[in-house]
């Protein structure tokens, strides 16, 4: 995972926001703040030694974590501007993602990025044979990246707009809720979110799959083109009327064009 000698890395905080989406997609953001608890650097930072001494071997130089070939729109967004390239290499069985420091993250340093991907509802979201309406999504947990210890662990999972009967299944103790709500596009009445958390979160131990139940009926589905075709409707029907209705304060039959 790492070059040279492995330096000791944790996450001090990981976000992962899981918006599922009937129309075939599931999208994926993640936030990353990833510390250095090694040994921190003594005297003068110089990129000179590390460079022509071959030195700094506890310092992280490069990130690699690995997804399944199926993702697509793969980003990654940096915000204190210290990751200078990021490569992504699709195999036929995975999507391995690398990031490159622009400086190594010595003992004592930190850093942060953003990411995030898309996948085909399919690989995860199952509808049940025996029960109506009633559907199953499955994913992993844990976070890609082979990280021993995340200090500050959530993961947010927007459901459908109309998702009722919310049941979350865990391997392993989280503090789990399900009454948060998001307003995305069109989301007028809110979302369903079912937000789970999670201290000191070992990639040992934490490695099962997130399993959510719920119940969504199909009309539910084309709520969101109904409510947008509405709105269309009446601004269209508000722009004819407007367009007959004469707010001239001007008589046209006043032929010297004076004012009332």
């Amino acid at each position: 995972m790492f070059e040279n000698s492995r330096p000791y890395v944790i996450l001090k905080e990981a976000t992962r926001k899981i918006g599922v989406s009937h129309w075939g997609n599931i999208q994926v953001d993640e936030h990353f703040r990833l510390e250095n608890i090694g040994p921190k650097v003594k005297g003068q930072y110089s990129r000179y030694d590390i460079d022509i001494n071959k030195g700094g071997k506890g310092c992280l130089k490069n990130l690699n974590s690995e997804y399944p070939f199926y993702v697509k729109g793969m980003y990654v967004g940096d915000y204190i501007g210290n990751i200078s390239s990021t490569n992504a290499f699709r195999s036929a069985s995975s999507v391995e993602l690398e990031l490159r420091s622009r400086y190594p993250v010595c003992g004592g340093w930190q850093n942060d990025w953003n990411q995030g991907y898309n996948m085909p509802t399919r690989f995860h979201l199952s509808e049940s044979t025996t029960v109506a309406n009633l559907y199953k999504l499955s994913i992993p947990y844990y976070h890609n990246y082979d990280v021993l210890l995340t200090e500050d662990y959530t993961v947010e999972v927007v459901l459908p707009l109309g998702a009722t009967n919310i049941k979350v299944d865990l391997p392993f103790d989280a503090e789990i809720s399900t009454d948060g709500v998001s307003f995305n596009t069109l989301d007028y009445m809110g979302a369903p979110v079912v937000t789970i958390k999670s201290k000191n979160a070992n990639s040992l131990l934490e490695k099962g799959d997130l399993t959510i139940t719920y119940s969504y009926a199909p009309l539910q589905l084309i709520m969101k083109p109904l409510y947008l075709s509405s709105i269309i409707f009446v601004m269209l029907v508000a722009l004819i009327v407007t367009s007959r209705v004469n707010f001239s304060l001007v008589d046209a039959d006043d032929d010297d064009g004076e004012q009332k």
